[in-house]
């Protein structure tokens, strides 16, 4: 028999990737509460007591620890699984589990179903839930289904704002053409030592620091324990957000650190388009848009002559086949002239989407596609190069104004040897060490252009490798990366 559903408090600093796991949450039945600080935390838990929580180790205003701590000490003790990506290996989990009384300890990036089972194991299993959609959203569910299947012929440049966030969709659009085709033409706080030296920083300090003298434990105050309220289920939900509230690489880099499968939808004014993920790599997009599609993209990247195209989408109107197939019967393309072309296709739907800071997106786990066509680009330099080459200086400098400093992250999405660095690229990470600005790094890095610059920068910001902090280190307490 399926356990009751049960209040889950989710607390992360990392907005996006609460919100992924909420949603997973969700999925199984659960209500989630979502905290993005440790004061945040244990607010919500006077409020309203949960039945088990999920807390990151390392939070911006405390460690995650004094947070499991508290959980722990209430009456009865609150169930707690610890994330993080800073501490690592068996001290990471020795010091969650067997020093602060964490049930399970997750090292970043893990398996969402990891975390799903060890929820299980604290508040029993729940069959997962289907969403139901209530007969008012079934027609918009339906229409942002024929968008991704049906191309329509409108300019991005005119989009306008889009609509609230709507119902989400589960769709594996065909790579066919139903538009006319265009002509072609080119290419468009607090951390110690110890803590950063597990994921490969290294603070440069002046002599040995002092640690300081150990937490009183017994001090600590006890929260106290709010009569006992059942959670009250309600229909799961794709979370949903404003792109205004954050970029669509970030939300990408959750997917990573979640290592989901699921889908991202993302809608702008009139035009909707879907990332597919399997395990946090994505692997297939699609869009509504006519420009997006398979032969008008190769008509414009010269891959395909016009005639061509024409003649494949007169085929594909009669028979139905999808767009890949014919082509290859046409002996126009090759299959790892196909593959090439698609992969290509595929960075530049994805791409298109980097400089939206209108509109809604959707995250959906656990519905994915059939189609793991995938990127042909690592995660790592796949945000890196689609920054480099679709966001105006303009949009760069608003990502990051001169006056932010950037410093290490605790949660990197994927390793440093990944983005293939050189000399300069290296040299420019080293110096993000928390103690400069963004005008001090474009200043050491002259003659580099500045949007260069500013791109890679981004990059590393949107991947959790560089975060902006609040306040500039001292040059006696700045951390660096080892390279």
């Amino acid at each position: 028999m399926a356990a009751m559903a049960a209040r889950i408090l989710v607390v992360d600093d990392h907005i996006e990737l609460a919100t992924l796991l909420g949603t997973a949450l969700e999925g199984r039945g659960h209500v989630i509460e979502l905290a993005h600080s440790g004061e945040e935390a244990l607010q919500a838990v006077r409020v309203q007591r949960p039945d088990a929580a999920v807390v990151d180790l390392l939070l911006p205003d405390m460690l995650g620890t004094d947070v499991i701590d508290a959980l722990v000490a209430s009456e009865p003790p609150i169930p707690v699984i610890a994330i993080s990506g800073v501490f690592r290996g068996p001290s990471g989990s020795h010091a969650a589990v067997e020093e602060h009384g964490a049930h399970l300890f997750l090292e970043k990036p893990f398996s969402t179903k990891a975390l799903l089972d060890g929820i299980a194991d604290l508040v029993g299993a729940t069959a997962e839930v289907p969403v139901e959609i209530a007969e008012e959203d079934a027609a918009e569910e339906a229409l942002i289904e024929l968008e991704l299947s049906e191309a329509i012929e409108i300019d991005e440049e005119e989009l306008q704002p889009t609509n609230p966030p709507s119902p989400p969709v589960a769709y594996e659009a065909p790579l066919t053409y139903e538009a006319p085709l265009p002509e072609p033409g080119p290419a468009p706080e607090r951390r110690s030592a110890g803590k950063l030296a597990r994921m490969g920083f290294v603070e440069d300090l002046a002599g040995e620091a002092d640690p300081g003298p150990a937490p009183d434990r017994s001090a600590r105050a006890r929260l106290p324990r709010p009569p006992p309220e059942p959670a009250t289920p309600t229909r799961p939900a794709a979370r949903s957000g404003d792109l205004a509230l954050t970029r669509v690489p970030r939300l990408i880099a959750a997917q990573t650190l979640a290592r989901t499968t699921g889908s991202l939808v993302l809608r702008r004014g009139k035009a909707t388009k879907a990332i597919y993920f399997q395990n946090g790599e994505p692997v297939y997009a699609a869009s509504n848009l006519a420009r997006d599609r398979l032969l008008s993209f190769a008509v414009r990247r010269g891959k395909l002559a016009r005639e061509d195209a024409e003649a494949a989408m007169e085929i594909a109107r009669e028979t139905q086949k999808k767009t890949g197939q014919i082509l290859l019967e046409m002996d126009v393309l090759d299959r790892d002239e196909l593959t090439a072309l698609v992969k290509d296709q595929l960075r530049s739907l994805l791409w298109s989407t980097f400089d939206w800071r209108e509109g809604s997106y959707q995250q959906r786990p656990e519905k994915g596609t059939r189609s793991n066509v995938g990127m042909g680009l690592p995660l790592g330099r796949l945000v890196l190069q689609g920054i480099a080459e679709t966001l105006s200086l303009e949009a760069l400098q608003d990502w990051l104004p001169e006056t932010t400093v950037l410093g290490p992250g605790t949660a990197p999405t994927v390793p440093l040897e990944e983005l293939d660095l050189d000399s300069g690229t290296a040299h420019l990470l080293v110096a993000a060490d928390g103690t400069k600005t963004v005008r001090d790094l474009l200043a050491l890095a002259a003659p580099l252009p500045e949007r260069e610059v500013l791109a890679f920068l981004a990059g590393l910001e949107a991947l959790g490798i560089l975060v902006t902090r609040d306040q500039m280190l001292t040059s006696l307490s700045r951390v660096g990366f080892l390279i």
